[in-house]
């Protein structure tokens, strides 16, 4: 793959991660656990498709405690920790990406 490419690839990825932050905060700010569930199975195939498996762990961790939560409510909280994880995995994406 071509240094452009490479860099396309991750231009990508922090676009999707942005609009994906993006989504499971309106998503949590109105209690919709199912779209909760659907957007943390979506970010647990891409990091794991991208070799991102702290971010893809912690989006398997979101989506089965959005299917547990009539039994406890979803936390604000866990936005913040995937926000973290993202940039840490960005940072490392881009850091294994562009040496390559």
């Amino acid at each position: 793959m071509t240094p452009s490419a490479l860099t396309e690839l991750l231009a990508i990825f922090e676009e999707s991660t942005r609009d994906y932050l993006s989504g499971l905060k309106q998503a949590l700010a109105v209690g919709d656990a199912e779209e909760v569930g659907r957007l943390a199975h979506q970010r647990k195939g891409r990091g794991a498709a991208l070799g991102a498996l702290a971010l893809s762990n912690a989006g398997r961790t979101l989506e089965v405690k959005a299917k547990q939560a009539a039994h406890a409510p979803l936390s604000t909280d866990e936005l913040d920790r995937l926000a973290e994880i993202a940039a840490a995995s960005q940072s490392e994406l881009r850091v294994q990406l562009l040496a390559a």
